[in-house]
């Protein structure tokens, strides 16, 4: 699950007017080019922040012991950009199979734009065992574009 941490993005934003270069990588990090980038230019430094994680959101089994229920603790997080705080919340409902036989479901722990904290269940009726193709069954779900996944909990019964 990608979070910001340690998240870091330079940019030159057009002191220096140069041809664009492909840029290249090995490790899908760290891309270079062939070109000197940087003008050096003192006074503008990008501040560059992806929806993540920042501190908290830790998931728990739910604290009276209720099935199919978690709590998830208070968390900041950047939305945005913006560090956004978001309170704990208790007795998040997940959602098991309806089936029998085909028991294995992921449910998604997600910090939605709003912000606030929401399960997402992911496709009904794994079989066999869980994958981890978003949207198949027995997968974690898909998730909106400007949500936070911060967990998952996997279920292999249809009853707790």
């Amino acid at each position: 699950m990608p979070t910001a941490t340690n998240a870091l993005i330079y940019y030159e934003a057009g002191q220096s007017l140069v041809a664009m270069v492909e840029l290249t990588d090995v490790d899908r990090k760290v891309y270079k080019s062939a070109d000197a980038l940087w003008s050096d230019r003192s006074g503008y430094e990008p501040d560059v922040k992806p929806n993540g994680l920042a501190t908290g959101g830790k998931v728990t089994p739910e604290a009276s012991e209720t099935n199919d229920e978690v709590d998830v603790a208070g968390l900041t997080c950047y939305l945005a950009g913006v560090l956004e705080t978001v309170g704990a919340a208790a007795d998040q409902a997940i959602t098991r199979s309806t089936s029998a036989v085909n028991t294995y479901r992921i449910n998604s722990i997600t910090v939605t734009a709003a912000p606030a904290i929401a399960v997402v269940p992911g496709a009904d009726e794994g079989v066999g065992s869980f994958t981890e193709v978003r949207g198949d069954p027995g997968g974690p779900p898909f998730i909106d574009t400007d949500a936070i996944e911060i967990a998952q909990v996997r279920t292999a019964d249809d009853t707790a």
